[in-house]
């Protein structure tokens, strides 16, 4: 007796790869805004919400457009970081070195993920975002620190 005698057999559908679900609810379509090289991020994610707004009009009962990631916000972010520096530790040019740090760290993990052949994918952004969080708070310290006088700085090295 063959599989055919008691069967209908044929080749199927590949298999799924690449579901993608959002929050647990099932699965879900994604799509990823990428802005031109020299375009203004502000203006770019403004223009994108607009446009989502008026698609949001056109879609099926049931069907919605949600933002996961809005990189508007950065610029916003990057001041609340500055105020909150200057804010612990009261003291100008002890801020301005940690606030300086955080753009300077940014723009030398890109430099070393560009000469390494690494692209900019979220998991690496995120490795980024922590690192910058740590640098914040090192320089946080350390300046403080200094300003203090716990930590002294020496004038010249002597051997």
């Amino acid at each position: 007796m063959l599989l055919g005698d008691v069967a209908r057999i044929q080749i199927g559908p590949w298999m799924r790869r690449g579901i993608a679900e959002l929050n647990g609810e099932g699965e879900v379509a994604g799509g990823v805004i990428v802005m031109r090289s020299g375009k203004n991020a502000l203006t770019t994610v403004a223009a994108v919400k607009a446009k989502l707004d008026t698609l949001k009009k056109s879609l099926p009962p049931g069907v919605e457009v949600t933002t996961t990631y809005d990189r508007s916000r950065l610029i916003e972010e990057f001041v609340i970081v500055s105020l909150v520096c200057a804010l612990f530790l009261f003291h100008l040019r002890s801020a301005f070195g940690a606030i300086l740090s955080l753009p300077l760290g940014v723009l030398a993990a890109f430099i070393v993920m560009c000469n390494q052949g690494v692209n900019a994918n979220p998991m690496s952004l995120g490795g980024i975002a922590v690192a910058i969080g740590a640098a914040i708070v090192m320089a946080c310290w350390c300046g403080g620190g200094v300003r203090r006088g716990d930590v002294v700085v020496p004038e010249t090295l002597e051997s």
